[in-house]
């Protein structure tokens, strides 16, 4: 059996009592945050995790690349995109692309 990866030194670890179980969720920090011209206007809809999920769907990794870059499985991350498409309206990485360069657009026109 394959022994788990250790998570980064900076890694948050938040404990939580539910339903009798204690759940561990991991915050994974990342090394540059995404764009603020993404995360500004959209950052009400998403969560950090989604909004990392997002701009790197936008730098055109693919949803392996994103979960070895995140330490998640893949299935997260199509979870994850899955839930993004959901709050913004929205039905793929080409939608996602569209939206936020209309939001760029936007921000740039309006100065």
């Amino acid at each position: 059996m394959k022994r788990p990866k250790a998570p980064p030194e900076d890694t948050r670890v938040t404990r939580i009592e539910h339903a009798g179980e204690e759940l561990v969720v991991l915050s994974y920090p990342i090394a540059e945050g995404p764009p603020a011209a993404l995360v500004a206007p959209l950052a009400e809809r998403l969560t950090p995790a989604q909004a990392e999920v997002a701009w790197r769907v936008l730098e055109g990794r693919t949803n392996a690349e994103i979960a070895a870059a995140r330490g998640t499985s893949t299935r997260t991350v199509a979870k994850q995109l899955e839930q993004i498409y959901r709050r913004l309206g929205i039905n793929s990485r080409r939608e996602l692309a569209a939206l936020a360069g209309e939001r760029r657009s936007a921000r740039h026109r309006d100065g």
